[in-house]
């Protein structure tokens, strides 16, 4: 007996179904490439949302501290400024119980944050040489009220911008952070 094949079973893909399938599977591979592009875009940029936002945070709680625990406070318009007679500026002399001396305020050279004790010369950084500090619309990071007639207090409020050599433009944060301390009074 002679058997007869089935013509059908012995077809292998024909060339437009092959294409088809190819163009399906570049589609997918496609999508997926570019959601993980997206997010790790978001990634990126959270990170740095949450880096200038710890630092910034971490400046206004260290300045905090000093200026609640402190004996004397005195704003400065500038960093040479020893008078400091003014009810605002960009650096703020804090003196504590214990006669220590500690200068706040914007580096010079550097555009960030630091502290400057009174018997050094040399700043300190409280924030990374890779952010910039401005003040914001008002000009000046510190201002207050240090009258007897009324509640002492010191308002902080300043702009900080993650800038650096691995930070590109698109990736750069800026947030305004702003509190208002009372000093404690013995």
């Amino acid at each position: 007996m002679k058997q007869i094949k089935n013509k059908t079973m012995d077809r292998g893909f024909t060339l437009v179904e092959i294409l088809v399938s190819v163009f399906i599977f570049s589609i997918v591979i496609l999508i997926a490439v570019s959601i993980f592009g997206i997010s790790s875009n978001v990634q990126i940029s959270t990170k740095n949302i949450r880096t200038v936002s710890q630092d910034g945070r971490f400046a206004l709680e260290q300045i905090s501290r000093d200026v609640r625990m402190s004996k004397s406070i005195k704003f400065c318009k500038t960093v040479s400024d020893d008078l400091c007679t003014a009810d605002e500026g960009n650096y703020i002399n804090v003196i504590n119980y214990n006669g220590e001396e500690k200068k706040y305020g914007i580096i010079p050279e550097l555009n960030t944050l630091g502290v400057k004790l009174a018997i050094s010369s040399q700043w300190s950084l409280i924030i990374p040489s890779d952010f910039f500090v401005e003040p914001d619309q008002t000009q000046t990071i510190f201002k207050g009220s240090l009258t007897n007639l009324e509640q002492p207090y010191v308002a902080i409020k300043f702009k900080i911008t993650n800038i650096g050599k691995n930070i590109k433009k698109s990736e750069e944060v800026t947030q305004t952070l702003q509190t208002t301390i009372v000093p404690r009074k013995y």
